[in-house]
């Protein structure tokens, strides 16, 4: 898929918010771990969403969709543990799938999780933690087999926040009797949403001293849950409205809370931002100042906004810097960038920006983030944009053509 975006100097309109990427995709495999009806609500319409549901029907759930109205409705069948599909290389969130059926079965086959590949990220906390609760693990190619003998509780400490294998490991240990600790969890808004959803189903977890304790229940009941709206799709419009000449959008449907080390680096750069109940109104008519950023764990500014960030700053008033502790080397749209004039300087994983006239080109989008970052790109470039490879983009942006065509940018399919 190829979009053609023009430049656009002038903004205004609503986005509505959709349901948070990250938090839906470990939320629709809780369904693996009951027999009752799980029904979901304001569940984003996203390329990742359509691959895990088809993994969850191969399995053994039974679907309904509604598109009109963002529901999902989800039942257990007869469950399979053994997983060949394309779709496993499509979403790194694949390896969900793992943890739930840990849960359930003794036995699993699966493949290593594909997705956005900006950097190397192994699943090693993940296999240790299954490998602690009596797993052992044999890998073969991309085939992963786990066999589990007997199933234990487990208290593990992370060396470095993980959103991905904490998750995992409550999925992991939400049925596991006696009580199992994860030590230096990540608890960023995605995790948290999961436990509320597991706490109405019944499970038993809770958070202290930085720690979450989860104490094993033997059964799930189904629920009626409401996914959080997505923190990082409500970061990227930000990103893009301090980037444009003029600006002045509404977004809708917020939690602000999750948003507020965003929303005060950007008003450090002099950008104004109005909260207006569940709302944000950002309004640009002047360059931002410069920002020095690094990406951490929440509540820091997040990684998966860094790249978005890269390209809002190249229409700044000065040099700015940019680090990513998280994912020191995620500066796929660098090259990209520079091809379209933007005059940027990487060293020691450690990014200078310089304020740039960017021109249109051809570039190709090598991942979700980078692809949005390549959208603010071309909004801002003098002439035409072409992004190749943009369906990686509709991996993670809900009705992203529609949301930009009414705020005023010129973007389409081609």
């Amino acid at each position: 898929m190829k979009l053609k975006i023009k430049k656009t100097t002038n903004i205004f309109g609503e986005i509505f918010i959709s349901g948070s990427k990250n938090a839906c995709l470990p939320i629709l495999t809780t369904s693996i771990l009951t027999n009752e009806l799980i029904h979901l609500q304001n569940v984003p319409n996203i390329l990742d969403v359509e691959y895990m549901i088809e993994l969850l029907k191969l399995i053994g759930i039974k679907v309904i969709r509604c598109l009109e109205t963002n529901e999902v409705y989800l039942k257990r069948k007869r469950i399979k543990s053994k997983i060949n599909s394309p779709y496993l290389n499509q979403i790194r969130a694949s390896y969900y799938l793992m943890g739930t059926l840990f849960s359930e079965k003794r036995n699993i086959k699966t493949k290593i999780p594909g997705g956005c590949n900006f950097t190397t990220r192994p699943i090693d906390y993940h296999l240790d933690a299954f490998k602690q609760m009596g797993a052992t693990i044999a890998i073969d190619h991309d085939d992963i087999f786990i066999k589990r003998k007997k199933k234990k509780k487990i208290d593990i400490k992370l060396k470095n926040k993980s959103l991905g294998a904490t998750i995992n490991i409550i999925l992991a240990t939400v049925k596991t009797k006696g009580e199992s600790v994860i030590v230096n969890p990540s608890l960023e808004p995605e995790v948290i949403d999961l436990i509320d959803i597991l706490n109405k189903m019944g499970a038993n977890i809770n958070i202290k001293d930085e720690k979450i304790i989860i104490t094993g229940v033997k059964k799930l009941h189904g629920v009626t849950h409401k996914i959080i709206p997505d923190r990082m799709e409500a970061g990227s419009y930000i990103c893009l409205a301090a980037s444009v000449e003029n600006s002045n959008i509404l977004l809708k449907n917020l939690n602000i809370n999750h948003l507020e080390s965003v929303i005060n680096i950007f008003q450090n750069s002099g950008l104004n931002i109005i909260k207006e109940d569940n709302s944000l109104r950002i309004i640009k008519n002047k360059k931002i100042k410069n920002l020095r950023i690094v990406a951490d764990n929440y509540p820091s500014y997040p990684t998966d906004l860094q790249q978005p960030m890269v390209s809002t700053l190249l229409n700044s008033n000065n040099i700015s810097i940019i680090k990513d502790l998280i994912y020191p080397n995620r500066f796929s749209e660098v090259f990209e960038l520079l091809n379209m004039k933007a005059i940027l300087y990487l060293k020691n994983q450690t990014l200078l920006i310089f304020p740039s006239k960017l021109i249109g080109k051809e570039v190709y989008a090598a991942d979700l983030r980078a692809g949005f970052s390549l959208i603010i790109a071309g909004v801002c470039a003098e002439g035409e944009t072409i992004i190749n490879n943009s369906e990686v983009i509709l991996r993670g942006y809900d009705n992203l053509i529609e949301k930009l065509n009414n705020i005023k940018v010129d973007i389409q399919i081609v």
